[in-house]
Parts: C-alpha cells; structure tokens; sequence
C-alpha cells in the first residue's frame, strides 16, 4: 500500500485546489471551525445555505471539514512564510492518505477471504491505481472519505463474523466506521447498512442481534455528530439537499452508469465483471458464511448507489473521472474480483489489473479540475422549456434570449464524441500550447462537429484561455510548499478573505479589521483583499489609513475593479458625488447584475450601505474569475 501511495504522491498536482464548489466549501468551512469554532460562510456563495442568523453554511458532509481542520491549522503558519498557495498540498493530504486506507482495508478483506500474496496485491491495485478512485486523491472531495469509511467498515465485519473469540471490538469498529460514512455524506445513510451484512447470522439469531447491538453502540458518536451537524445547519435533517430533483429517467441512469461510454463503470472498471463471477462460488448459500454475505454487503452497496444516482438528475456527477456517485463502492468490490479467479489464472488476473490501469491513467496525466473548469465556462445550452423542471436553480439558467439553458455537463455527458479518454487527451495536448494558439484551438473541442452550440460563447483571450487551461507541468504532492507550482489557486487565503467579508456582513468589525490585515499582509498583490481592507476601514472610521495603504499597493492589486467600488463608498462618504460615480462607471462592466448598476444613477443617499451589497451577484461553481473559481 506505502508504494501506491508513494506513486500516487509522485503524479499529484496540487495547484488546483478549491476551484471547484464541492472541495471549496469543505474548505472553508474548515477553515471557519479552526478560525472561530463556527460553521458560517459569507452569504452569496455557491453551493452554501443561508441561515436566518445572517451566515450561510456549506451543504455537503461534515467529515471532510473536521479532518481538514489540522491542513487549516498548518496553512495558518506555512502562507505567512511561503506565500499565497503555498499550503495547498496540505488540503490533499487527507484524501490521498483515505485512498489508501481503502485500498489497506480491501486488501486485508482479500487476506480474509484466502487471497494469495499476489491476489492481495491485485485487490490493493483493483481499490486504487486501477480504480476511478485513484484521481480523486488529487481532488479535495469527500470520495475518498466515503470509500474508506465503508471499505473500513466492510472489513471490521468481515473479521468480526469471522472471529470465534470475542470480537466487540471489531463489531464497535465496524458501526464506528458505517456512522462515520453517513458523516462524510448523508446519502450513505441508506448505503452503510449493507457494509454490516456479513453479521448478520441467520443461523444464530441470538448472536445476529447482540452483535448488531454493538455495532449501534460503535455508530452513535458519528451519528449523533451527523444529527447535530444536520440540526444547527439546516434546522432539520437531510436540509443539504435543496432544489436537487430525482428527475432523470431511471432506467437511462441505470444503463449510463453501468456501461454508458461516457460515465458507464464497466468502461472504467472492467473487475465489475470478476466481481460478478466471483458470485459463483456462494450460489444459493448467499447468506450461509461470513465470506457470502460480505460479497452481498458489497454488491446491495454498489445496487443502492447506483439506484441512488440513476434517477438524480445530475447521475454523472458533473466534475471527477468516472462515475463519481458510486465510486465510493468500489474497494468494497475489490477483494472479490480479485480472488474471483483461481490462484492458477494469474495471468488473467494480471491483464485485467493492468488493462484497469491503462483506462484510469488519464486523470492522472492531466488534473480533472482544469477540465471540468473549461466545460462550465463553454456556452450553457438551451433546453426546451418543458424540460426546465428538472434541473435545479444552480445547474439552470437563462440565456440572453430570455430560453431555459442547463449546465453543459448534462448535454456533454450523453455526447458520444464528448468521450473523456478523448477529452482528456485532448485538453492534456491543448495544455501544453502557447497562449495564442491555446486560445484557437479552445473553440474547436472533441465534439465541436456534434454539438457546435458547445464552445466558448465568444473567443477567449490568451491570457483567459491560460487561466482556464494553466500549462501542463509534471506535479507532486507538496510541490506547493517548495513555490515552483506558480500561482493558480489560493484556497487558504481564499478561505480566510471569506470570513473577512462574513465578519463585515454580520457586523463584527473588529474581527474584520484584525483579519483584513492579516490576509493582507499574507498577500499585498491581492486587489480583492485589498478591497476588502479598504472597506473594513472605512466602516471602522479609519478612512486616514486609506490613503497610506493605497500608496503601498502593488499596480496589479489597485486595478482589481472592488478598489475602486470601495473608493467610491470612501467618496459617498465625504459627498464626493462626482468622483463616486466616475469610479462606479470606471468598474460597472465587471459587475452585471449588481446593484452598483442602479447606484451609477440613483441618489448617493439611496446607494447599498456596504461594498457587500453593492456588489452582490449570482455565483456559480467554477466560473472564469481571475483564477478563484467563483
């Protein structure tokens, strides 16, 4: 397991972190924990709740915010020193080493069911190099979190059926580890039962519940966190969940995910198939030994995610490799197609791990981030008005002419010529262009001839198209902390700007002015930051520690269209009508939508009260704004 590790360290490219919504509000919402011991974003931010206090709060699993509270706690000390993005390989830590626990945890199960030295190693590969899941160990989701808590609760079962001695330890294990999946996504909840099968003795009732009693115990905890958790964020349980709709038509789910050439588990893990044969061995004793009922564990695992996933509307996951819904199964699968096959075929066994090898190495040579970044940047296509139910607010839009569009990965991922090995390929080879022919050849993608309506809705310049498509360079996890990586995105320092603006909207101008000097100085070439110093002092009534800071501002930061809308509030302030207006009209265009469009000619008494609700606009994941995947 150290040397998948050690491999999967040696190609991880760590510059993306937070610039997709899912991984960032994990982020900063450890970040708000470690900060202040609370849970609140900033409202207005994508893929958050607001809450009636005033804060917003991210939707996804608890899990991954608490266990990134330690990667918070180190940024707090290595950005100060290093530089802006310089911590950013701390925040993949956690899901590189939870890819390994999944693929420790198969192996061990594979140990249990009478594996070979070589078959053990084959379920390590099969849960990890040679599994979709292996990219996620470069991704700051929570995938990696879910497989290892079921894989780990999936073998404290196992070895607790199998123990003739006194097993409550296991047994308080495997619950621990079945309620911590529900904490990492409360989708599991319906998930992790059927990682406790092989205790459930049919024969020994008596036992069968005991046993099952225990594991309740070994649940409680994280469950009682998950409820709280549920309860102080969303006022009731499974709130994390708003406007998304099981409206795509199961049965096209189902077959998309199972053998669908975009997103189909077959295409990106062929074992599926040795898993199923594996079944052979236990035909019509499916509840009869420990061993029977672990296969079944594993297979109602994948079944119910895979049900889950087919009729949700966005079944492909949208960002990720692979079918990202039900990836967090497949180190549960892993040590049954590896001892699917007698010891004497191998061979057999080799081919299949090295053909799954071969199929999942491209998210590997070229990050999934930048990819996914590009799509949600192409044109959102139109959608007939009969369909736009089924989409929710924040994977729905309107275009110019007024018609429903939807996000592009749902017409892109039933789009044969969309095929990511394609893709990806593709995107890797574009990445490696200079800037100007970069630009050209972003408006000519793989399906450009099938869907011509999915391009860039104008051409992009070179420097847009190298923000979106940053330049290949080999990586490796902790290339951040040595300042080769070259800045792209800074999710600390993004994160921390994040609660200067929530102290600003919840009125608490103290710890504003504490932070907004603090995340200035860990970065002065920020305009944003700057932005937001400016209008913390000029709320504080420090408005004479305005001009000396603007002096000592960098030309890059001064430019950032905010200053000036903050200059403009500063103008506002002292009746400077005039010169208030021309700075709104000088940055107008970079703010559409916003109220500032209105206060360009309404009465400076009438204009929003601070540069939060002067600005304030729609967000979406993974939007072109000067790298920060707003």
């Amino acid at each position: 397991m150290l040397g998948v590790l050690v491999l999967l360290a040696l190609v991880i490219d760590d510059r993306h972190v937070g610039l997709i919504a899912d991984g960032r509000q994990m982020i900063r919402t450890a970040v708000a924990l470690a900060e202040r011991g609370g849970i609140g974003q900033p409202r207005g931010r994508d893929f958050t709740i607001e809450r009636p206090r005033g804060d917003a709060v991210s939707r996804f699993g608890m899990a991954t915010s608490l266990l990134q509270v330690p990667a918070v706690w180190l940024a707090a000390r290595v950005e100060p020193e290093l530089g802006p993005g310089s911590s950013q390989a701390l925040f993949l830590v956690l899901p590189w080493l939870a890819v390994g626990i999944a693929g420790a945890a198969a192996g061990a199960m594979a140990r249990r069911l009478g594996a070979t030295d070589g078959q053990v190693v084959a379920a390590v590969l099969l849960a990890t190099l040679a599994s979709p899941l292996a990219s996620y160990a470069a991704l700051e989701f929570s995938e990696p979190l879910q497989a290892a808590a079921l894989a780990l609760a999936l073998a404290s079962s196992l070895a607790a059926a199998q123990s003739p001695s006194p097993r409550a330890k296991l047994e308080l294990a495997a619950g621990l580890a079945a309620g911590f999946a529900v904490l990492t996504k409360s989708s599991l909840l319906v998930v992790a039962p059927a990682t406790l099968l092989p205790l459930v003795d049919v024969g020994n009732l008596a036992r069968t519940w005991r046993t099952l009693a225990r594991t309740a115990a070994g649940s409680m905890v994280p469950l009682a966190v998950w409820a709280a958790f549920e309860i102080v964020r969303f006022g009731h349980f499974f709130g994390g969940y708003p406007d998304d709709r099981f409206t795509h038509p199961w049965l096209d789910g189902v077959w998309r995910l199972l053998a669908g050439p975009n997103r189909g588990l077959l295409f990106f893990w062929p074992a599926l198939l040795l898993f199923a044969w594996a079944a052979r061995r236990w035909r019509g004793r499916w509840l009869a030994s420990p061993e029977s009922r672990a296969w079944l564990g594993a297979l109602v695992a994948l079944v119910v995610q895979i049900a889950i996933a087919a009729g949700y509307w966005g079944w492909h996951g949208m960002e990720g490799w692979g079918p990202r819904l039900v990836v967090a199964a497949l180190p549960l699968l892993a040590p049954f197609a590896a001892t699917a096959l007698a010891p004497s075929r191998g061979r057999v066994l080799a081919a299949v791990v090295a053909l799954t090898v071969i199929v999942n190495l491209p998210p590997l040579l070229q990050h999934p981030t930048p990819v996914a970044t590009y799509v949600m940047n192409l044109t959102w296509p139109e959608v007939p008005e009969s369909e736009a139910w089924r989409y929710p607010f924040y994977a729905s839009g309107r275009s110019e002419a007024g018609r429903p569009t939807v996000v592009p990965f749902e017409v892109l991922e039933t789009e044969s010529a969309a095929n990511p090995w394609r893709v990806y390929l593709w995107f890797w080879r574009a990445s490696r262009l200079d800037d100007e022919a970069l630009a050209g050849r972003l408006r000519t993608p793989p399906w450009h001839e099938a869907r011509p309506d999915l391009v860039p809705a104008r051409p992009w310049p070179p420097a847009v198209a190298r923000q979106v498509v940053p330049r290949w360079q080999p990586g490796f996890l902790g290339r951040s902390l040595t300042g080769t990586g070259g800045p792209y995105a800074r999710v600390y320092a993004a994160a921390l700007l994040d609660q200067v603006v929530l102290a600003n909207q919840m009125g608490d101008l103290d710890r504003a002015l504490a932070l907004s000097d603090r995340v200035l100085r860990m970065n002065v070439m920020d305009g944003e930051a700057a932005a937001w110093r400016l209008e913390t002092l000029r709320r504080t009534g420090r408005a004479v520690e305005a001009e000396p800071l603007l002096r000592a501002l960098p030309e890059t930061a001064r430019r950032h269209p905010l200053v000036n809308v903050a200059l403009a509030l500063f103008d506002r302030d002292f009746g400077e009508e005039a010169r208030a207006r021309a700075l709104l009209h000088s940055v107008a265009p970079s703010f559409p939508g916003a109220p500032l469009q209105q206060a360009l000619t309404a009465p400076l008494a009438t204009w929003p009260a601070t540069l939060d609700a002067m600005t304030d606009t729609p967000r979406r994941d993974a939007t072109v704004d000067a790298g920060r995947g707003r």
